[in-house]
């Protein structure tokens, strides 16, 4: 995990109580246990879309019944190489993020109660 720039390891059961905090907080709730559940959840990656293949919405390409099932085939792994460029641009957007929470978290905490 990586927090600033800076690696920290494995998150732990402190990281899932400040995360729920924060999520209280940019909800505007006291804490409550659906907060530590879905600061599990991110904090784990579990919260990421699921890739689920097995959908049947879209198993043929036509609307004709007696086509068989078409192969939608599957996201190939991408390997970041030595491109300065794409590194650049990841943290870039990194850093977008990491900006957008701590302008919640700060507007949040600057909002008067209500």
């Amino acid at each position: 995990m990586i927090v600033h720039g800076q690696e920290v390891g494995s998150p732990g059961p402190a990281d899932a109580d400040r995360r729920a905090r924060e999520i209280a907080l940019i909800d505007g709730h006291p804490v409550g246990p659906e907060d530590l559940t879905e600061a599990e959840r991110e904090l784990s990656g579990s919260n990421r879309p699921l890739n689920d293949s097995a959908d049947e919405s879209v198993g043929s390409l036509s609307r004709d019944p007696s086509d068989p099932p078409a192969d939608q085939g599957r996201q190939a792994p991408s390997f970041e190489g030595d491109d300065e460029e794409q590194a650049a641009e990841r943290l870039v957007s990194e850093g977008v993020e990491e900006a957008d929470h701590d302008q919640m978290l700060a507007a949040r905490k600057q909002r008067p109660r209500e």
